[in-house]
């Protein structure tokens, strides 16, 4: 991204001992775009139980854990900026 403190910067999370990171970041010309839906879906083996742990750490669930109409369960939560992902569970994708 570029020196200084004005340039753009990322964050990379991976979970311990896993070679796959996520990267997250704002694109030049994107950033009308924080704090909206950022098109990203994660998939978890257990929701509800997954979904306790969140609200317990104060995580906000605009959607949350339903049966969507499309017939598989969905929710979905907003990070501190407001943007907003879904989730669902890893046996039914």
């Amino acid at each position: 991204m570029g020196p200084g403190p004005d340039a753009p910067r990322w964050i990379e999370v991976r979970l311990p001992g896993d070679t796959t990171k996520l990267l997250l970041f704002t694109p030049q010309g994107h950033e009308d775009r924080i704090g909206t839906f950022a098109n990203v879906v994660f998939l978890c083996d257990d929701m509800q139980r997954t979904y306790e742990e969140l609200r317990a750490w104060g995580v906000e669930f605009p959607t949350p854990p339903q049966q969507a109409p499309w017939g598989k369960w969905w929710a979905s939560f907003r990070d501190p900026d407001g943007n907003e992902f879904g989730f669902g569970l890893a046996s039914e994708a």
